[in-house]
Parts: structure tokens; C-alpha cells; sequence
């Protein structure tokens, strides 16, 4: 049964396509899913609090990593970007965030992202 799921996260809405017992993509349209196989995908969400120095981010996706979480929702990650949605590249992982605010203090504040693991990254329909 196909069936697809919003994650909608603040400003930002990502679309699954999913399959029960995992995501998966549709046929051809990754390299991992060229046999039509269904991938199991790891899915689970974190308040980051702020993710603005490199070091923190790559020691979130090793964190994933470890606990084979392909897909993170990340809140409050304090990152400040001129684009709606920035994406960023991480080791085999891809950052995607739309950006914080700046509050009355000048100060980042909120922001909501996802970091989608290279296999999941094949199965997103869609970033609104």
C-alpha cells in the first residue's frame, strides 16, 4: 500500500513517498533502489538548540550514525541564511534548513531543519 507523509516542520514541509516496513523511492530513481527494494529508514526528531559551528553538526551526524537514524527533524538550530532553504552537504549526510530569525537582541533564535542520510536522501518527494 503506497501512501505519502508530510513532515511538516514550522515553514519548511518535506513528502515521503513510503511503503509499509520502510521509505522507499520510486523504481530507477535511486541507485540503491534500481531492484525496486524497500529500505528501511530510521526516522527521529531533536532539539538541537544551535548547530552554528561546524563542529556541532558533524558530531550530530555521527551521533545518527551511530544509532543508524537516517532521517533527523531538527528544531532551534540558530543558523542564519539569506535563502528560503539552504542545503548543505555533511560527510554522507545533506542539511537542509530553512533559516532562523534575528530577535530584538540581534540574536538567532528558532529554525527548523532535516538531515537526511545519502540512501534516504533518494526517497524525498519534495521540500516546500
Amino acid at each position: 500500500m503506497r501512501m505519502l507523509v508530510a513532515a511538516k516542520l514550522d515553514r519548511m514541509t518535506v513528502n515521503l513517498q513510503t511503503l509499509t516496513g520502510g521509505i522507499h523511492s520510486k523504481a530507477g530513481a535511486c541507485a540503491a533502489n534500481k531492484q525496486n527494494k524497500t529500505i528501511q529508514n530510521n526516522f527521529s526528531t531533536m532539539n538541537v538548540h544551535t548547530l552554528r559551528q561546524k563542529s556541532k553538526r558533524l558530531e550530530l551526524i555521527n551521533s545518527m550514525s551511530r544509532h543508524s537514524i537516517s532521517i533527523l527533524a531538527i528544531i532551534d538550530h540558530k543558523i542564519c541564511h539569506e535563502d528560503e532553504i539552504n542545503y548543505e552537504q555533511l560527510d554522507r549526510h545533506t542539511l537542509i534548513t530553512s533559516s532562523a530569525w534575528r530577535n530584538a537582541n540581534n540574536a538567532s533564535a528558532g529554525g527548523v531543519g532535516i538531515i537526511v542520510y545519502r540512501n534516504a536522501d533518494c526517497n524525498l518527494a519534495e521540500i516546500i
